[in-house]
C-alpha cells in the first residue's frame, strides 16, 4: 500500500521533488488507514500504535525532528541510526494525520498538487490551509504533545469502570 501510494502521487503529481516528510507521511497514512480497516487489521495496528508512541514520547520529550530537516529526500536516505529512521517515519504520519484532521482530508494531496506546479512549500501551506508552514509545525507539535488516541480513551475508560466495579466486588466480599 505504502509504495502504491508513492506511484499515484507521482502519476498525479509528476517528476517534482516533493518534501520527503510529506510524501513519506502521506504514504504512511493511506497505508495504517487502509491497511487497519481492510482483512488483516490486527496485522496492521501494532506498526501503528508503536509509530504513534513513537512520535508522541518525542513530542513530549522535546526529540521531534525540526520538519525543514525532513524535506530532502537525500537527507531523508542519509539517515543510518535506526531509531532516527523510525522517527522520521513516525513524526511524518503524525504531522499527516494532524494535516488531514485539522484541514481537511485532501489538505496533504492538495499542497502536494501545488508544490508540483511551482509553488514553495511555504507558499503552498498558506495557499491551501491558510497558515504558514513554522505555524503548522508548532501547532502540530503542541497536538502531538497533547494528544490522545479516542479508540485509547475509550478502552481506558471501559477499563476504569470495570475496575471500580472489580474493587467494588471484592469490598463486598
Amino acid at each position: 500500500t505504502h509504495e502504491y501510494v508513492h506511484l499515484a502521487l507521482s502519476e498525479t503529481i509528476g517528476p517534482v521533488d516533493l518534501p520527503t516528510w510529506l510524501n513519506e507521511g502521506t504514504a504512511t497514512y493511506f497505508e495504517f488507514l487502509l491497511n487497519v480497516s481492510g482483512e488483516r487489521a490486527n496485522a496492521a495496528k501494532h506498526p501503528l500504535y508503536r509509530s504513534i508512541g513513537l512520535a508522541e514520547s518525542a513530542a513530549k520529550s522535546g526529540g521531534l525532528l525540526p520538519l525543514n530537516g525532513l524535506e530532502s529526500q537525500d537527507d531523508w536516505n542519509n539517515q543510518t541510526k535506526e531509531e532516527q529512521v523510525d522517527l522520521q517515519y513516525a513524526q511524518s504520519y503524525m504531522a499527516v494525520r494532524y494535516l488531514a484532521s485539522t484541514y481537511g482530508n485532501t489538505a496533504p494531496i492538495d499542497i502536494m498538487k501545488r508544490v508540483g506546479t511551482g509553488a514553495t512549500l511555504s507558499e503552498a501551506f498558506v495557499e491551501i490551509v491558510g497558515v504558514q508552514y513554522p505555524t503548522f509545525e508548532e501547532r502540530f507539535t503542541r497536538w502531538l504533545q497533547s494528544w490522545e488516541d479516542p479508540k485509547r480513551s475509550l478502552a481506558s475508560q471501559y477499563t476504569r469502570s470495570l475496575n471500580d466495579l472489580m474493587s467494588a466486588k471484592a469490598s463486598i466480599g
